[in-house]
Parts: structure tokens; sequence; C-alpha cells
């Protein structure tokens, strides 16, 4: 531990602490660390958008944000609701950007009930159910969409998920699997099984570039119209 000098300034010591700590243990073990801290502390489940609660990581919110703004999607799909902050929030962009719309699925229906908002349809049901993926073809059409997938973390059902809505990703846009730092198997899994017989989606690793992200190695790019297996 670095020892506090007389007349120091807080800052220096505090880089000093960092560079330390940095050269020992490497950035790998402060990312997983704050990751840690910041889930065992729920704060997580106390994160609002204009008054709604949304459960991400706003370090990940803003690089939704980004990637909205670049590819502009005309759809942007979202599995699991949660209260609707998220939903919101996407919402929020595409009234400042002029354009777009939001359609969150979720088995229940609390966001429904809680949010009206123009540019939000609800659609309450499993999200690999043979009816809303119906409802979500006629509801996209030809328009350019992108995907976050947030509902239920089974490898399973989240790679059912990856299978059934990268049909809606247009090329240059995004699927983005949530929560990819769970253990066991979870989203993570889902994504390796997907990516190992798929070369029309990439790993868009520049997505992490703050480091703590909830959705490592989750931000995936079509960089091809057609699956090429």
């Amino acid at each position: 531990m670095a020892v506090i000098a007389e007349g120091a300034n807080l800052w220096d010591v505090t880089l000093e602490t960092f560079e330390h700590y940095m050269a020992k243990a490497g950035r790998k073990f402060f990312v997983r660390a704050f990751q840690k801290v910041y889930y065992d502390s729920f704060v997580w489940m106390a994160t609002y958008w204009l008054g709604v609660p949304v459960a991400k990581n706003p370090l990940d919110l803003w690089v939704y944000q980004e990637i909205i703004w670049e590819t502009r999607p005309q759809v942007l799909i979202e599995t699991g609701s949660y209260e609707g902050g998220s939903a919101l929030f996407f919402a929020s962009l595409f009234d400042l950007i002029g354009e777009g719309r939001v359609v969150t699925i979720d088995i229940e229906d609390t966001a429904a009930r809680h949010l009206s908002h123009p540019r939000i349809t609800s659609i309450v049901g499993s999200s690999v159910s043979d009816d809303v993926v119906y409802q979500l073809r006629k509801i996209v059409g030809n328009q350019t969409a992108m995907v976050s997938l947030d509902s239920d973390h089974s490898a399973k059902h989240v790679l059912r998920e990856m299978e059934l809505y990268s049909q809606f990703v247009s090329t240059g846009n995004y699927i983005v699997v949530e929560d990819t730092e769970l253990k066991g198997p979870g989203p993570g899994k889902a994504v390796t099984r997907f990516l190992k017989d798929r070369k029309d989606f990439v790993q868009d690793r520049s997505r992490e570039k703050f480091m703590v992200t909830s959705n490592r190695g989750g931000f995936l790019k079509r960089v091809q119209n057609k699956p090429n297996f």
C-alpha cells in the first residue's frame, strides 16, 4: 500500500496506489472487483430513467446510445421488459433522433401497465413463442432493426432467442446479449454456441471501451446479410 507523504496531493496518492495494484494484479482484477461490488450492492435495482426502474449498467446504456445514434435502427426489439425503464430510455433516444420505435416483450405485463409512450409497443408473452415471433414479423416488416436480449438467462433460452431474433437484425446493426458475465451455463455460453456455427455476426469488442460492462462479448454486430454456416 502506498504511504501518504506529508504535503502529498491526494490525487497523486490515489493514482500511485492504483498503479501499484494495477502492476500487481492487472486491469482484469479491478474490473471484476468493481463488478462484484456493483452487483452485491444491488444499486442496479435502484437505478432509474425518468423515474422508472432500469436494471442495466449505466455504462452499457451509454454504449446503447452510441450504437443507436450510429446505426439509426427503425425498430429496437427488447426481450425482458422488467419495469419498462430501458424501453423508456430507448424511446427517449428515438424522440431525440426524431424516428424509431421500441417493441418490448415480457411474460408479465408490468411494463405494459406502467408505460405509456407513443414509440413503445408492449407484447406480453414468451419471447420464443410462435405467436410473439409472428407479431414481430408483422411489426418489423422490411424495417431496419436491432435487438436487446435480457429475459430468461438460461443458455438454452438465450440461444433460442438468438436463433429466432437474428432474422430481424439488419446488416451493420446489433444483437446485444445482456449479462454474459453470469456464472454457469447462461448468456455467455449461448453466445459461444451461436457464434460457433455462424459467420454473419461478430463480437464487437470496441463496445466494451469503458471496461466495466455486463455484456462482455455480448455486443454482436451483423456483418453479412445472410448466415454463412
